[in-house]
């Protein structure tokens, strides 16, 4: 009889870790032979975009020359001004709408155990 498998269900933001952890591998290295993470290099890119560059065709001699991207900037300024996302990666166990009805049902239930006690307090001694 073959064992029982226990597999989890992933939540919360599971692509985001893989990226995070792939973004600390060594890419490359810099002139010094120092090395540089995905990470550093994909800011590098950034960057580059948001400023613009210019690029030598080997083969033509011609050089290229590409204006800044504005989404690079916007992504650059954003991450400069401390903007927070849009959307912000929660518990995706549950919808808004259950998350919601549970406070609901918290709180009723709260209320009415309070009036419940009070109600206990009010009574007579002797009586129920």
């Amino acid at each position: 009889m073959a064992a029982k498998r226990d597999i989890k269900t992933p939540t919360g933001a599971i692509l985001s870790k893989y990226l995070r952890s792939l973004a600390l591998d060594i890419e490359t290295q810099d002139d010094h032979g120092d090395p540089i993470t995905k990470a550093a290099a994909l800011a590098q890119l950034v960057w580059k975009s948001a400023l613009g560059f210019k690029e030598l065709d080997p083969k033509t001699g011609k050089e290229t020359r590409f204006p800044p991207d504005w989404r690079a900037i916007d992504i650059l300024y954003n991450r400069i001004e401390g903007k927070i996302p849009l959307a912000v990666v929660e518990d995706q166990g549950r919808s808004l709408t259950e998350k919601v009805t549970d406070l609901g049902k918290a709180r009723i239930n709260s209320m009415a155990k309070a009036a419940a006690e009070k109600s206990e307090d009010d009574a007579e001694p002797g009586e129920e």
